[in-house]
């Protein structure tokens, strides 16, 4: 899962990078956390029934890019989980309510209505996934679930949406 993760950013980051002035302004409030900018660190969570894996990116620059730690939780413990995360990243001042809410927030969905979602707030980015990726690819991607695909995937998507807000 860690070099998975690490490939993901590493593709995401490649694309960000191409984009010019213009481009990322068009992230508005959150371009770091839409760029998934150095340094991040990543908090990569598995949920057991319904099955969801969610990246949490955090950018805490008193940390060291990409440290990557692995969680398995059941729903029942989601709010210790948020304690934990909380506590770990103290100082970014995360709201409560905003961390339960996102990942909460598609517990319900079912796989065939979404495959995965992104969502970014202050010093945060938080990519959900509907079942494991590594495994599976995204339908929009014909059978590749390789970390490159999904990043370049993602990002291109997201991008997107962001030109079309602005």
């Amino acid at each position: 899962m860690r070099e998975w993760i690490k490939k993901f950013v590493t593709s995401y980051r490649e694309e960000a990078f191409r984009l010019t002035d213009e481009e990322i302004e068009t992230f508005g409030e959150y371009p770091k956390e839409q760029l998934l900018s150095s340094p991040c660190q990543v908090e990569a969570v598995q949920l057991s029934n319904p099955y969801r894996l969610v990246l949490l990116f955090f950018f805490d620059k008193t940390r060291k890019d990409l440290q990557t730690t692995l969680t398995r939780v059941s729903w029942k413990n989601l709010s210790i989980l948020v304690a934990c995360l909380l506590n770990k990243y103290s100082h970014l001042k995360l709201d409560p309510k905003q961390m339960s809410k996102i990942l909460s927030n598609n517990r319900n969905t079912a796989p065939d209505e979404m495959s995965y979602s992104i969502d970014f707030f202050k010093d945060a980015c938080c990519i959900y996934f509907t079942h494991d990726v590594r495994i599976e690819a995204l339908p929009m991607m014909q059978r590749d679930s390789g970390p490159e695909s999904v990043a370049k995937t993602i990002f291109h998507l997201n991008h997107s949406q962001a030109q079309d807000m602005s």
